[in-house]
């Protein structure tokens, strides 16, 4: 298993090697899948830029949802079980919010330049991947 700081590295280590900010949370996390890891890299290539480069939904936001789902591995066709992920998912989406007001692509490259981050992108992989592994691990899962 990984400490949170291996996986912080791992997904800087993908974001500066040319991984978008959905392919790089997902894929600090893919040991927790099950997955082979090209099927990540292309279930995830998608949400960059904010889905097709859309400066929509931060692609660091789709991939933490992306990878809680595949670790909690829900019944989606329960409707209490699909409930459940949406509520966890929340929680996620809340804890960013508190750190960065929002989860618009757009919205945060332009923050991003008023609080003076130096690598937008990376900083929010940071806190995403910090995010997901201080929530998996108040969870019980281990890391």
């Amino acid at each position: 298993m990984m400490t949170k700081q291996e996986r912080t590295a791992k997904a800087e280590k993908l974001h500066n090697s040319g991984y978008n900010c959905a392919q790089s949370v997902a894929l600090a996390f893919e040991d927790l899948t099950g997955l082979d890891t090209k099927i990540i890299e292309n279930a995830s290539a998608p949400f960059g830029g904010g889905v097709g480069r859309s400066q929509e939904v931060c692609g660091t936001i789709s991939g933490m949802v992306m990878v809680l789902s595949l670790i909690r591995n829900y019944d989606c066709s329960d409707q209490r079980q699909k409930m459940a992920l949406y509520n966890e998912e929340q929680v996620l989406i809340k804890r960013f919010k508190e750190k960065h007001e929002t989860i618009v692509c757009r919205e945060l490259l332009a923050l991003a330049k008023t609080k003076g981050f130096k690598h937008s992108c990376g900083e929010l992989i940071k806190d995403a991947v910090d995010i997901l592994a201080t929530y998996l691990k108040e969870q019980g899962i281990k890391l």
